[in-house]
């Protein structure tokens, strides 16, 4: 808090450096009880007071954060675990009373057993290149035109402005002959992302599912779009 407190004006004069008119900041940091865990919420405030002077009349929609699970080893510190629940408590009911929207909760652990054999110097590049790449993916889809059903920025847009819990995650479907295949590949990607699970899906205030298709096969391939919708109702049963 004290370092919160020194370098506030610093924080506040970086986002201007740095950020410049945005849409959304999502605020970063580990919860195992270091100074991203002890100074996140006092950066959310500030990241929003941001976003108010920037011309948003409900800053709390357009400031969320990504917060990391300490590893198994790493919780085995009593302190460590302590600091990552109240930490993670106090955020998620930030997050449930759309203060901050939305949390985005990644889990150490899942990574570690996921990427073994990286080096140190390779792993955390990695993981954040990871995480990246879906916003980035999300990003580019919204962003394309189609002549068939459009996912665009005001959708993702809407994702976003959702209080609670965020998950995401991307899959390549090979075989998608089966009616059953896409529903079966979203189901199980809601429980091999990186991100933290075990969610209540039945609380979800909003869910997206986007089929990236290639032109040949939405020529070609009979049956695809019953596939499609058999997983679209897949998730709606889920959520």
């Amino acid at each position: 808090n004290q370092a919160f407190t020194n370098y506030k004006d610093k924080l506040y004069n970086e986002m201007t450096r740095v950020f410049g008119k945005v849409d959304h900041i999502f605020v970063c940091a580990g919860l195992g009880g270091g100074s991203g865990a002890g100074t996140i919420v006092q950066i959310l405030e500030l990241a929003k007071q941001y976003m108010n002077y920037n011309g948003y009349d409900e800053p709390a929609k357009r400031v969320g954060a990504i917060v990391t699970l300490p590893t198994v080893g790493e919780a085995a510190s009593p302190i460590v675990a302590s600091n990552a629940f109240k930490k993670g408590v106090e955020l998620s009911t930030l997050a449930d009373n759309g203060l901050i929207m939305p949390l985005i909760i990644i889990d150490n652990d899942k990574i570690k057993n996921l990427y073994k054999g990286l080096t140190i110097a390779n792993f955390y590049p990695t993981i954040n290149d990871t995480i990246a790449q879906m916003f980035n993916i999300f990003n580019q889809i919204s962003s394309m035109s189609s002549e068939y059903v459009t996912f665009d920025a005001t959708d993702f847009l809407t994702l976003l402005q959702c209080s609670g819990h965020m998950t995401m995650g991307v899959t390549v479907v090979k075989d998608f002959t089966e009616k059953t295949s896409i529903s079966d590949a979203l189901k199980m990607n809601l429980t091999k992302t990186l991100l933290a699970s075990d969610f209540e899906l039945n609380t979800a205030k909003a869910a997206a599912v986007i089929a990236v298709v290639g032109k040949s096969l939405v020529e070609t391939c009979a049956g695809l779009m019953d596939n499609i919708e058999y997983g679209f109702d897949t998730i709606a049963s889920l959520t």
